[in-house]
């Protein structure tokens, strides 16, 4: 993945512990890879519409916090499916440690590409005001 300087690595299934309506605990299996393979080819059709309409390809800005448990990794993972789906990606990201002013300030240095979307990639770091980079 190329982003400018200014994650956790996943496998995809996920087991969960949920509570029934009869109390009773059970284990659902998410398994976000059988998802993505069933919505990938309406999202790849979708991203071409938009193509024929206006003449460029989606954009979405992909906000990641790198660390060395390898989060990079699972961001990479988020860019490939975005550019299998048709989408491209804006990646942007920003140093583990650093303060909620300091990712504000990386987010704004990219307003001068337009994006669609965005993309704040979670958990935040300790000491991230999620808020206010969703806001």
């Amino acid at each position: 993945m190329q982003g400018r300087a200014c994650g956790r690595q996943c496998t995809g299934t996920v087991r969960i512990r949920a509570v029934t309506t009869d109390a009773q605990a059970r284990t659902v299996i998410l398994d976000g890879e059988k998802l993505s393979a069933r919505r990938a080819p309406a999202l790849a059709r979708r991203a071409r519409d938009v193509v024929k309409r206006r003449g460029t390809p989606p954009r979405l800005a992909l906000i990641a916090f790198a660390d060395a448990a390898g989060r990079a990794a699972y961001s990479a993972k988020k860019v490939r499916a975005c550019a299998a789906a048709g989408v491209e990606t804006v990646p942007l990201i920003v140093p583990f440690g650093s303060s909620t002013d300091t990712a504000l300030t990386c987010m704004r240095l990219r307003e001068d590409e337009p994006v669609d979307a965005m993309f704040v990639e979670f958990p935040f770091p300790t000491g991230i005001d999620g808020d206010a980079l969703i806001d």
